[in-house]
This record gives C-alpha cells, structure tokens and sequence, in this order.
C-alpha cells in the first residue's frame, strides 16, 4: 500500500509536527511507501489530483483551506484520504469528533466543494485576508486583531429561496455552516455531520440609529449564545436545508472555508450526503 503526504508548511501549526514526526510514525501502521512532499512558499501551484496517480491514499496535513482544495482535488476518485489537522482552528475537524473513517456530508457552492462553511458579509473577509504568516506567529490573534477591523455592516441585497423557505431584504451576513463551529465559535447546537443537511444563517443589516451596536447583540446571540434550535425571526434566520438559491444584485466575495471564492448574480448550493469518506486523525 502506498501513500502519499502531503504537508503544508504554511499552515499555523504545521512545523511542530513536521518536527515531531508523528505523521510518519501514525501512516507507517497502514502503508509500507510513504512518500512526503511539504508545500512552502516558493512551491507555486501543487496539482494533488495528478500527484496522487499510482497511489493508495493521500494524507494531508494543513487547516481547513488545505482541507478544501484537497477535497475538490480529489472529487469523483475512490483514494483513501487521511486528514491531519494543522491549521490555526481546524473548524471541520474540531467538528468531526469520530477519529474513525466515515463518510461525511460535503456542500457544494456553485461547483466547488466546501467542508464546513460559505459565507458572505461581515467578519467573512477575515477566512481568506489573513496571511498565512501572520497565523503561523500569533495564531488565532490575528483573527482577532482582523475582527476588529472588519466590524463593519454589509448591505447584500439577496433573494433566498430553499427547499424549506424563502426570504429576501438586506443582511450583514448569509452564511450556509455545515460544522458546528466557524473562526472557534461553537455555536451550532445542531450539527449532524451525515444527515445530508446544512443550516442558513441570515442576519438582516441593522438599520440606523446605533446600527453598530445592534449588530453587536445580533451576532453576540448567534455565536456566542448559539442555536439549540431552528430560529425564524425578524432579524435572524436560522434554518436547516439541503439546497439554496441565492439571487444577488451585484458579485460578492464568499468565503468557502476559508478560501475566496467569487459569488455571482446567481448562487447555488446543494449538500451531498455521506459524500467522502475521510480519516481525521489528531495528533
């Protein structure tokens, strides 16, 4: 059996167990080749879906963007995949408590898959503008340093319709969490990780006077205080559904774990049930 692995060495964590050679030591119970390639600065573009010809199983170990681009890599292929969490939060994997293989349900946003989340509005920049530098040295400061300057409210002017509702107005923040956790938040209470179903989280712009501090006590109540159940009100929508239409009047910027991903006039989104089979192992 042969695997190979991967690491990103841009990762926040990635040099400590590089160091420690534990990535080694959990593959060698499994597979007799191990090959190992570390992604650095000066690497450019890696093609997994090419490198991975010839071999068994790929491992990978990076956060939830490396996470990301492997899973769409590695799309319609059948190669063991074993996931070694690096990143500065790992929010999928913080999620995937079950250290064992299991198929996992994987969302879809306009033909690129996504683990854990795709987000548009506020704090959203933070995924994908922090340098990756920057969460290697302060780790999960930067994000919070980073919040601080995205505290700003966004007007997206949306049509929503899914297979439960539909919605329209303006909101700071449309977010479809298929994790229980997004940038370390818990705040998913109702997180199943194999039912073939995400949750829609709007929250409508507040209007003025003190639109800054409202929107303050919006999202204190959505990830701070988090849902135990499903919430269809006024300012907050939080809903469980499969797909989703988003109708925009203008191209936005999405955040799809963590990575950019350009949205367009049109968006669509879908979860594929028990979709990949995928080995998350902490070390």
């Amino acid at each position: 059996m042969k695997c190979l692995l991967v690491i990103n060495g841009l990762s926040g964590n990635s040099k400590k167990l590089i160091q420690k050679s534990v990535l080694l030591d959990a593959l060698k119970e499994r597979y007799s080749i191990i090959d190992t390639h570390i992604i650095n600065q000066n690497d450019g573009f890696y093609d997994v879906r090419r490198a991975v010809v010839g071999y068994d199983a790929l491992a990978v170990c990076g956060g939830d963007g490396t996470l990301n681009r492997t899973l769409n890599a590695l799309r319609d292929t059948e190669i063991e995949f074993i996931y070694f969490p690096c990143g500065t939060l790992n929010d999928t994997a913080r999620s995937l408590k079950s250290y064992e293989g299991r198929k996992i349900d994987v969302g879809e946003f306009n033909g690129r898959l996504f683990s854990y989340v795709s987000a548009v509005g506020s704090f959203t920049p933070i995924g994908y503008n922090s340098k990756p530098e920057d969460k290697r040295v302060f780790k999960r400061l930067c994000y919070y340093v980073d919040a601080f300057r995205e505290y700003k409210l966004w007007h997206v002017d949306a049509e929503i319709s899914t297979d439960s509702f539909a919605t329209s107005g303006d909101f700071t923040l449309i977010m479809l969490i298929n994790s229980k956790s997004c940038f370390g938040f818990n705040f998913n209470k109702l997180y199943t990780p194999t039912n073939g179903k995400a949750h829609l989280l709007l929250i409508r712009t507040p209007k003025a006077p003190f639109a800054l501090v409202k929107m303050f006590f919006l999202f204190f109540r959505a990830f701070f205080i988090g849902f135990k159940k499903e919430v269809h009100g006024k300012n907050i929508i939080f809903r469980e559904v499969q797909h989703a239409n988003i109708k925009l009047k203008k191209p936005l910027p999405f955040c799809l774990d963590g990575e950019l991903e350009m949205g367009k006039l049109e968006n669509d989104f879908v979860i594929h049930k028990n979709a990949r089979q995928i080995y998350v192992v902490r070390k």
